[in-house]
């Protein structure tokens, strides 16, 4: 017998008695008669009916006059690759640049992969936001080579959702509508290289393996900024006055990785965390699921030095989604280990969590809130405009406080910068996601695509619920990983639909 056998025996006997123990004793009774209850409530409450109700939107628009139009324009352009490549097939195929062309482009998930990595791991200091649309505008660039090459790929507006496209459009007018026009085009930019990748990614990916490939990048990542974020740490990184209130913080270091600032990093974490559960279920050897947990761990300690009250609220939000679609019955013990976890807190983060609403960050920030209620009175119909500089030029007329750049909640700043239409449909697109991965996870064979499902669901719910109390999108790096979260929850999404025959 290996020792890698004598582990897992060990391991699982150890467990086993573990969870007879916790089965024969009083606390798991009477929590699995509550569960149970409450599980009866959930599945005849409105929520869940409305849930496992059938989408009718998708149909609609696919009718629709707009999809038509957006439809045709998307053919004519693989169209129009197709007819350049058969015109220079002969020149393109001898060619050293058509034959780089092809190895790239057939490797694209790869390299979509690597964008990831490299736009996690590289230093603040280093980075420029140019890079994202650069290397967005190359691998659209190498997908339409793809697609001329081979029929089996295009761009189908079928495979994302109807509310992030009806969420691009309310961007693109509030960039045309704004108070301060030149700033807001510079942000619109950015977030159109964002949707295109999105568009881009959820038609390049055809198979589970791909898929596979964007996971272990995304773990990857969680790795490099999670080495570093404790190197930083252990060289005792002196405490920034402008990021904690050192009368209730005391004075702790905020460990920031290569994001350049620790609310940064931790939404980073919050987003990428959960994919960590999805490489473990999913890894096939015992010697990779050990190298994953302690990857979590690691991860899990740099979220806690951030310091980012925010991020550990939605994280703890993020697990209990993960443990309710992973497995209902373990949420009872979730409960107990949670609530057994609090005397043993450290003392700086109960002294962080202490300080929500009597430090000077939290003073601040419930100030920019009503400051940013009174505007969004005036401009609740079509925003301000995208971009800090439109709320830089309003926000003095309505607060006496120092100005900040944004609202300090992502829902609010949705709101002021974009108008109604955009935060209507952005709770749309949200809720629509989250309401396909619920039923995928209760109705899917494939426990691999479930896996990346439940991690997808866990990193979403949490980062809104983190965005109640700050702007999450501030940061662009990290506004980058909510949109390639998003790209490869609606890939596995249209992956499992496909092989239930949902689409």
């Amino acid at each position: 017998m290996t020792v890698e056998s004598v582990i897992l025996n060990t391991l699982a006997a150890a467990a086993s008695r573990l969870a007879l123990l916790f089965r024969g004793s009083l606390t798991y009774r009477l929590t699995a008669a509550a569960m149970g209850k409450l599980k009866d409530f959930f599945d005849e409450s409105v929520i869940w009916r409305a849930v496992k109700s059938n989408e009718k939107t998708s149909r609609l628009f696919e009718e629709s006059l707009f999809f038509n139009m957006l439809q045709w324009s998307a053919d004519k352009l693989v169209s129009a690759a197709r007819k350049t490549l058969f015109l220079s097939y002969t020149a393109y195929k001898t060619s050293i640049a058509g034959m780089l062309l092809d190895r790239l482009s057939e490797n694209l998930a790869l390299l979509t992969g690597f964008f990831i990595l490299v736009q996690s791991v590289t230093p603040y200091y280093l980075w420029h936001n140019h890079y994202t649309v650069f290397m967005v505008l190359a691998v659209a660039f190498l997908y339409l080579v793809r697609a001329a090459g081979d029929r089996r790929y295009g761009l189908d507006f079928r495979k994302i959702d109807f509310a992030m496209l009806l969420f691009a459009a309310s961007i693109v007018l509030a960039a045309v509508t704004s108070l301060m026009p030149a700033g807001s085009l510079r942000v619109l930019v950015f977030n159109i290289v964002l949707f295109l990748f999105v568009f881009i990614v959820v038609n390049l990916i055809t198979k589970k393996e791909e898929l596979g490939i964007l996971v272990y990048f995304i773990t990857a990542s969680v790795a490099v900024t999670s080495l570093y974020g404790i190197w930083q740490y252990m060289n005792h990184i002196p405490v920034d006055p402008l990021l904690v209130d050192i009368n209730f913080g005391g004075g702790v270091g905020r460990v920031f990785s290569t994001m350049g600032n620790p609310n940064d990093f931790a939404t980073f974490l919050l987003l990428t965390i959960p994919f960590l559960g999805a490489a473990f279920f999913n890894a096939k050897n015992f010697a990779a699921r050990a190298i994953i947990l302690a990857l979590a761990a690691l991860a899990t300690a740099n979220l806690a030095l951030t310091y980012t009250r925010a991020a550990w609220i939605g994280f703890a939000a993020a697990a209990f989604i993960y443990v309710l679609l992973k497995d209902r019955r373990l949420l009872p013990l979730f409960l107990l280990l949670g609530a057994a976890f609090v005397p043993f807190m450290p003392k700086s983060v109960a002294t962080r969590l202490a300080s929500m609403g009597r430090d000077t960050s939290s003073r601040y920030r419930i100030n920019i809130w009503l400051g940013s209620l009174r505007m969004l009175k005036d401009y609740w119909i079509s925003g301000i405009g995208l971009g800090p500089e439109p709320f830089r030029k309003l926000f003095g007329a309505y607060t006496s406080v120092q100005l900040p750049v944004h609202s300090h909640m992502l829902y609010l700043e949705i709101w002021l910068e974009a108008g109604i239409a955009a935060i209507a449909s952005f709770i749309w697109f949200m809720a629509g996601i989250i309401k396909k991965g619920f039923l995928h996870v209760f109705k899917s064979g494939d426990e691999y695509l479930k896996n990346i499902i439940i991690a997808g669901m866990a990193s979403l719910t949490g980062l809104l619920v983190a965005g109640l109390t700050d702007y999450v999108w501030f940061y662009p790096r990290a506004m980058n990983m909510f949109w390639i979260v998003a790209a490869v929850v609606l890939a596995a999404l249209n992956l499992a639909g496909r092989r239930e025959g949902c689409v």
